[in-house]
């Protein structure tokens, strides 16, 4: 355990070199996303996917692989260690995400196009989750300059899913209605198996693509 969590603080702290690359995006997409509520369905992905895919192509473009062959510490640790921090990223989006949430609810112009907010916390944590399920074993396996392209174009599908399935939902009001329902009842169940199935198929696949791989 304290072998992951050091490897979590070495994320993090690395994070530190690449902020100017993860903080310009921001600043543009959360504005908008405010404005333009129908953007909020994409913005615990995008920036979950910033914070991620930067720091993991950082690491692995200096060489963390080397470096975790010298280190004290088993490859099924830094796996965990990956998703742990995806995790606490998906954490902070989704932070950022409720604030984004009340300021376009009381402030927007378009405040009608709003989902529920539960539904549309589940449907942007779980295609984040979908997010994580595949950059890490994508990067981990081929690598940043070879998995960044499979990632980029995966990850766009990702983020594209839950603004067309709110636009979707906004625009068929019985469809809205039904989940609506769902939402009183089980649906958060639903997305937090959904998940849970998710990431544990993601890291059974990894750990055994990161412990094969060759250093």
């Amino acid at each position: 355990m304290k072998n992951i969590i050091n490897l979590v603080k070495m994320n993090y702290s690395n994070l530190n070199a690449v902020k100017k690359m993860i903080i310009l995006p921001l600043v543009i997409f959360v504005p908008v996303s405010v404005i333009n509520p129908m953007f909020l369905n994409m913005l615990i992905g995008v920036i979950f996917f910033n914070i991620t895919q930067t720091v993991i192509a950082y690491e692995d473009s200096y060489g963390i692989d080397t470096l975790i062959g010298y280190l004290p510490v088993k490859r099924s640790e830094y796996v965990i260690s990956r998703y742990v921090s995806g995790i606490l990223n998906i954490g902070i989006a989704t932070c950022i995400f409720i604030i984004c949430y009340y300021l376009a609810d009381k402030y927007s112009t378009d405040n009608w196009t709003l989902l529920p907010y539960g539904i549309t916390l589940g449907i942007a944590i779980t295609a984040a989750i979908t997010g994580l399920a595949i950059i890490i074993p994508c990067i981990l396996k081929f690598g940043a300059v070879k998995g960044r392209t499979i990632v980029t174009l995966l990850m766009i599908i990702v983020l594209m899913i839950p603004a067309i399935l709110s636009q979707v939902l906004v625009e068929n009001k019985i469809l809205e209605s039904v989940l609506i329902k769902l939402n009183t009842l089980s649906m958060p169940l639903i997305f937090v198996g959904i998940n849970i199935i998710i990431l544990t198929v993601s890291y059974m696949i990894t750990q055994r693509l990161y412990v094969k791989k060759e250093i």
